[in-house]
This record gives structure tokens, sequence and C-alpha cells, in this order.
């Protein structure tokens, strides 16, 4: 099933005409059913801190000072695409996310935080598949799957106050789980910053063997600003070619720590894990 989902809702603002004005909104794509989603928000920032065990990009910008969209495909053989950008008199921000058959993801933000500034752009895009993974001897016994992820990307973030970060985040039906961050950070004394990305990293979530594992895998873009008020200017970029694959396993533990080789693993998509 596909659903691209938006929603206006009209907030009373503080001007000087007493006038109510729509912000465009969206509901954050689901992470407990097999799926692809994109989603991408531009606008002021809220405040509030990034989340680790959520995809809840929308929490991250103002009401009535932004816009969000997002994208949906249950059967993952199709494309989802979300696109955003918002232009205020506090600068502009947006986003693309993008996910292609099976499981390429592709995500690009950019801001430019003028005046007053916390004007930031961010999209998020992944994929949920269901895996079982179950050992001789070990049904029912807690476990942990570390697996990797490619990454090729930038990020780069100017000005006085700027901040731009990537993540590689994986939610799970059994947390906590174990995720990867890139950032660069700018500030008066050095006002430009630059990180290129080229690396296979490893992620990681609990499990019960021989029980399902709801698995979500997350690329997160960010473009935005180091503190309130602040101003500056930035584009993340993973969205070029093998810029964000599943690699697979990289390793399965008992919740000990003990090294579990005699395993097997079913995949409800049939991603190459």
């Amino acid at each position: 099933m596909r659903t691209s989902l938006t929603r206006f809702t009209t907030l009373a603002l503080a001007t000087a005409a007493g006038l109510a004005w729509p912000t465009l909104g969206a509901a954050t794509p689901p992470t407990n059913q097999v799926g692809s989603f994109a989603y991408a928000c531009g606008g002021r920032a809220s405040g509030a801190g990034f989340p680790v065990q959520s995809i809840d990009l929308g929490g991250l910008f103002a009401p009535g000072e932004s816009i969000c969209k997002e994208d949906f495909d249950g059967s993952m053989m199709t494309k989802v695409k979300a696109t955003v950008s918002h232009s205020g008199p506090r600068g502009t921000g947006g986003g693309t996310g993008l996910v292609k058959p099976v499981g390429k993801v592709l995500v690009r933000a950019s801001n430019n935080a003028v005046g007053d500034g916390e004007e930031v752009g961010g999209a998020l895009a992944g994929f949920t598949d269901v895996l079982t993974i179950d050992a001789p001897g070990l049904a029912g016994e807690p476990g942990v799957l570390y697996y990797r992820v490619q990454v090729k990307g930038s990020l780069e973030t100017h000005g006085p106050s700027g901040g731009a970060l990537f993540r590689v985040l994986p939610v799970s039906s059994r947390p906590p789980t174990v995720w990867k961050d890139w950032s660069v950070n700018t500030d008066i004394v050095t006002p430009d910053a630059f990180l290129a990305v080229d690396e296979t990293v490893v992620v990681a979530t609990n499990l019960v063997f021989g029980e399902p594992l709801t698995l979500t895998t997350v690329g997160w873009a960010h473009a935005g600003i180091r503190a309130a008020t602040g101003t500056g200017h930035g584009i993340v970029a993973f969205d070029g070619k093998n810029a964000f694959r599943l690699k697979g396993v990289d390793h399965i533990t008992t919740l000990a720590g003990a090294p579990v080789t005699n395993y097997t693993l079913s995949s409800q998509v049939g991603l190459p894990w």
C-alpha cells in the first residue's frame, strides 16, 4: 500500500492583524510495518533535540513556521520521494528524501539562516524489514545483531553558527539501538567546515532468537544552526551513486557478547542481509 500524506493545520500567529496562517505538515511515516519511506521538512527550528529511537523529523521544526512532506510504500517495489523547500523572513531551508527499489536511499538537506536565524532543512529516508534470526539452543534468548551500511556523501556548513549532521539510524522493535553520526560545526573563528564521508559503518540492535524483529534503517540529513538564533548556511548531500546501501550482517552475539556463528536469518522483504 502506498500513501502520500500531508495535512493543513490553521495556527494562530501573533501578528499585528491577528490573523491565522496555514502551515503544511505531514504525518510521520510508519516504522512498525514493512515498507520504504521518505520524509522532508524545512523552516524554523523548534529547538528540540534529535530523537534516537524514532524518525520524528517534524518535531525538530516549529509549527506554523515550517513545512513537511512524506511518502510511504508498503510494497517496497516503487520509488518513494519527499521534497520540501521553505522560504521565510529567517531564510530558506529544505530537503529531499528518496528510496529506490529495493532499499537504495538518497537524502539531501540545505539551509540558509539569516537575520534572526534558525531556518533549517532536514530529510530522511529508509526502509523497514521483518527479520527472524535463530540458532540452535538459543530460541527465546536475547542477542545482538550488528550489521553494515555503506555511506558516501559530504557535509558542509558556513557562517558564525552553522551546523550539519548525517546519521545512520536503526529503529527497532527491540530497543535500544546503536547508531552512527557525522557532523560539522562552525563559529566566528572557524566559519567554514567540510567533511567528505566514504565508509562502511556497523550499527546494531537487540534481538530475541527465534522471534520476529521489525527493523528500520534510516539515512538522516540535517542542515542547520549550532545555537538558538544562529545564522549560517550548509548542505548535507548523500544523494549520489552508492550514497547509502545495506551491506548485510557483520556479526551476531548473545546479549553477553558470545559470538553466534551457526545462525539462520530470514527476511520478509528479501533484502541482502
